[in-house]
């Protein structure tokens, strides 16, 4: 089906709700088989990488078992963001489970997740308030933003355990530091370092070059801030954590590793040329090359690598901006938002979870 012209506000309203009619129901357990798998390599790869470094000294095998430590310490994290979507497993005792082991014992809270990720990334992709995307003039800057966001989720941490504590995340934080206090410094640091790195280029080059061009449609909004990258691959997958399939995950945050193949198929039978893939390792070259700017319109990445768009210089625009683009409908939309944000808790997230049916579009 062909969408009507760019002008018409129905066309936008029409893809999220032909992509709302083909959401699926209940998956079959076989959907969630292709992340079980990868969530086992991952914990594997991860505690036997840490055992090797204990203790380690030699110079060189440090840095290569730290890049080992590193990628799996990302990818680890990974399976806990699945586990908070509800895209790990069917139960949601197996989801808080997995996501306590994989969040809070690892590196920061599941609540701390929930705010920056859930409540600001996935519902104001490139906005100001929004962190997870590349926005630095060098790599040492993307590591540095990326880093200063995570010690913004441990001083969440921290204050929440103040103010409000919770048994559950008193103990998550002794086994995080018990977990990183094992490691002499010489390991540490690399470690963190190549999480910094694998967290950027693998998690967040996805939203790279984003259409400069704003729409009231949230599924749309979506698609034109994230790229697919092989969401097809199950070692692209592996790799990613899964946010290799990242533009598909925007659009459908509940749906499981093992069915991201079967999303990006809808994503380009219902959005058109909306939908944004990427291919080819020179695909994943232009995306890394030009990560720091947006275009001007929605084209393929062959297009934008052979200089047929026009890109743009910031790849955001700040709430008074946007709110100028967009006019006062965003502003009543933001205005919303701030008014009806509740205190969060896990009991009453789960409560929640109890009653949604099916999978979210766009949450």
């Amino acid at each position: 089906m062909t969408p009507p012209p760019e002008g018409i506000s129905d066309e936008r309203a029409s893809v999220k709700e032909r992509i709302r009619q083909r959401r699926p129901g209940d998956l079959p357990l076989s959907a969630y088989v292709s992340g079980w798998v990868q969530a086992a390599i991952t914990l594997t790869v991860f505690l036997g990488s840490l055992w090797l470094l204990w203790g380690e000294t030699r110079p060189l095998l440090v840095l290569l078992e730290s890049a080992v430590f590193g990628w799996s310490w990302f990818a680890l994290l990974m399976v806990g963001h699945d586990a908070m979507h509800r895209a790990f497993a069917p139960w949601q005792w197996v989801n808080d489970l997995v996501a306590f082991v994989t969040l809070d014992c690892v590196l920061f809270s599941r609540a701390s997740w929930f705010q920056g990720h859930h409540a600001i990334h996935h519902a104001r992709p490139h906005s100001k308030e929004d962190e997870m995307y590349l926005r630095g003039d060098s790599l040492a800057e993307d590591m540095w933003n990326l880093l200063r966001m995570v010690l913004g989720y441990l001083r969440s941490d921290v204050t929440r355990l103040v103010r409000r504590p919770v048994w559950h995340e008193w103990l998550g934080m002794a086994v995080r530091i018990g977990l990183l206090s094992s490691l002499l410094p010489l390991a540490l640091l690399p470690a963190i370092v190549f999480l910094l790195f694998f967290g950027n280029y693998l998690g967040l080059l996805s939203h790279s070059l984003p259409v400069d061009r704003r729409s009231d449609d949230q599924v749309v909004r979506q698609l034109r801030s994230t790229w697919d990258l092989y969401p097809e691959s199950f070692l692209a997958s592996l790799l990613a954590g899964g946010l290799n399939a990242h533009a598909t995950h925007h659009v459908f945050p509940a749906l499981p590793r093992g069915a991201q193949r079967w999303g990006a198929q809808v994503l380009r039978e219902e959005a058109g040329r909306e939908y944004r893939s990427v291919q080819s390792l020179a695909g994943i070259w232009t995306l890394f090359r030009l990560r720091h700017f947006s275009t001007s319109e929605i084209a393929s990445i062959e297009a934008i690598a052979a200089g047929r768009v026009r890109l743009g210089g910031e790849a955001f625009r700040g709430a008074a901006e946007q709110a100028a683009v967009e006019g006062p409908r965003a502003d009543q939309r933001l205005g919303e938002r701030r008014r009806n944000q509740t205190a969060w808790t896990f009991p009453e997230r789960r409560m929640g979870d109890r009653r949604a049916r099916g999978f979210p579009v766009a949450a």
